[in-house]
């Protein structure tokens, strides 16, 4: 491992980072990339291609908080949210995996490790699963646009939402331009109502989706001046905001505002 490779990893917990050398290896240059801006709390737009570890990326500061019960388990902590549905049980097997693996890296060294739910929430979730899930929410929900304006509607689903600490939206620059990315957006600014304000980490799948316009990053970001509780940050063109230049065309844009 490198010296830089060994300080990034160093953000977290040593056998979460241990985990990640034995079973992952070095991190992408994206990883470099974001994760300094992740762990200090900033909203960030991650443009990196496919088998770049943008899930991995986006994720594992969150579970860190979440394996170390820096946040406090039995209640949703991470909203995942999607258009395409399709992605929704690969990315909780994605997750599911290493929770298995650091499960077991943990116990290996006598450490305590807490029980972290992953569940999807769909239209094809069944109802008995739905009430299971607000009797015993998940720390880390994954859902679709439409499914997390159902549950905004109501008071069960609403109850299930109001201690999120980080956001990730998947895909986005597919419906930013649409009615579907405005019932999103919409959605995440009723979320900070019900959770008070979070991390938001925004990822598209590759350049050319974000270009070389701030369309995307602006409909994610917008907003933080109308709820008061960030005046200092308001909404702008992403690359007007600080940031670290492309690395192999791919991009970690720190918005220059923190939760």
């Amino acid at each position: 491992m490198t010296d830089s490779s060994d300080g990034l990893l160093k953000l977290f917990h040593p056998l979460v980072g241990q985990w990640f050398t034995e079973q992952v290896g070095t991190p992408t240059d994206i990883q470099g990339l974001a994760w300094p801006r992740i762990s200090s709390g900033e909203h960030v737009l991650i443009s990196a291609p496919t088998g770049s570890g943008k899930t991995l990326t986006a994720f594992l500061w969150a579970l860190n908080q979440l394996i170390t019960e820096t946040w406090d388990s039995g209640a949703t902590r991470v909203l995942y949210v999607s258009p395409l549905r399709a992605l929704n049980n690969d990315i909780r097997r994605n997750l599911t995996r290493p929770l298995e693996e650091l499960r077991r890296v943990f116990d290996a060294s006598g450490e305590p490790f807490p029980d972290i739910h992953v569940l999807t929430r769909s239209g094809d979730t069944p109802a008995s699963d739905r009430r299971k899930m607000m009797r015993r929410p998940p720390e880390i929900l994954i859902t679709t646009p439409e499914s997390l304006n159902l549950m905004l509607s109501s008071a069960g689903g609403r109850g299930m939402l109001d201690g999120l600490e980080t956001v990730i939206l998947d895909e986005i620059h597919g419906v930013v331009d649409g009615k579907r990315g405005v019932h999103l957006m919409t959605a995440v600014e009723r979320l900070v109502l019900l959770s008070g304000e979070f991390q938001r980490i925004a990822l598209v799948g590759h350049r050319s989706a974000y270009g070389d316009n701030s369309g995307t990053g602006r409909r994610v970001y917008a907003g933080r001046h109308h709820t008061g509780q960030n005046p200092q940050c308001t909404a702008g063109d992403v690359d007007s905001f600080p940031g670290p230049k492309a690395v192999r065309g791919e991009r970690a844009v720190s918005t220059g505002c923190r939760r």
